[in-house]
């Protein structure tokens, strides 16, 4: 995973005119005019046109421009993001922070896919935090993804990305909209908790696109529930997936909500590893509703073989 660095051999540095009425008399590079790339990003950017993805990282202290991300961007169909070790660990949510990779390439999505067509079909963001701008930001690219528009994000993945209470909710909204192109939603600790996930669960009761969805480690209690089995229960939610592992899920929650709903719903595959406050009571009766609903799909001419639950 390479980027551009500053001041590359290969680049050189140039001067810019500091004759009379120029005032600006600083010594830049040419990666950061965008006239010469480095040899670095050259090959970068020859590999993302011949494969299609795009993956940065802050690989040997490596720097991007948003010029160059610009270019990366709108030859990838799928871009991947370590957006770790750049940055000290700063309070997340100050103004004053410098942009982490995570949130450049956010600012550089935003850009491309208002301006033109845009080819990203799948984004991973990982091990960075998005300051809510950013959230927000990303918040609007999925709500502009839409099949008739510039943009079509099928896939969107954010692994221990933290995330606040207002970004989550943002992201929620943006689910809400529909039509959508977005099928596949992994928010892995990114600290969504509870209140969070009842959010999203809420949105999609209106998305009718998202088939997957895993929310593995955000610290997810029962009081998420009862939007859970709402969302299961609606007749428009296309939910299939549901990964639910390394929460605090318990048996109140599993015998309330989530094993009555399951017979009813669309859901083919839950996930519900390290949970450990269910008990072996409630994975019977997780068990039993799926059995339950592979005998009613059985006995349908429906082609679904039912609820696979796995702990």
């Amino acid at each position: 995973m390479i980027g551009s660095r500053e001041n590359t051999p290969s680049s050189g540095n140039r001067k810019q005119d500091t004759g009379p009425g120029n005032k600006c008399s600083k010594t830049v590079t040419l990666e950061e005019r965008a006239e010469v790339p480095s040899m670095l990003f050259f090959t970068l950017l020859n590999r993302v046109r011949q494969t299609g993805i795009c993956q940065l990282s802050y690989s040997g202290g490596t720097v991007f421009k948003c010029p160059q991300l610009r270019q990366l961007i709108v030859l990838a169909t799928s871009v991947i993001v370590d957006g770790g070790g750049g940055l000290p660990k700063l309070d997340p949510n100050s103004s004053n922070t410098p942009l982490n990779l995570n949130e450049q390439v956010v600012d550089a999505l935003d850009i491309c896919s208002s301006a033109h067509t845009c080819p990203v079909q799948s984004l991973i963001l990982c091990n960075a935090p998005l300051r809510l701008s950013h959230a927000s930001r990303l918040a609007n690219i999925l709500q502009r993804s839409r099949r008739s528009s510039s943009l079509a994000l099928v896939s969107v993945v954010l692994a221990n990305v933290h995330l606040s209470p207002t970004s989550v909710v943002s992201v929620a909204c943006a689910l809400a909209q529909s039509p959508s192109c977005l099928q596949q939603l992994v928010l892995e600790r990114c600290q969504v908790g509870s209140a969070g996930a009842a959010a999203l669960f809420e949105a999609l009761v209106y998305n009718r696109t998202l088939w997957k969805l895993d929310l593995s480690g955000n610290h997810i209690g029962d009081s998420a529930c009862p939007a859970i089995a709402r969302a299961l229960l609606t007749d428009s939610c296309a939910l299939r997936v549901l990964a639910l592992s390394r929460n605090f899920l318990s048996d109140r929650g599993v015998l309330g909500y989530l094993a009555p709903s399951m017979t009813s719903s669309h859901l083919e595959t839950l996930v519900l590893r390290q949970n450990p406050r269910v008990s072996t009571l409630g994975i019977a009766a997780l068990r039993q509703a799926a059995a339950a609903s592979r005998s009613l799909y059985a006995s349908s001419s429906s082609d679904q073989l039912g609820i696979i639950v796995d702990f």
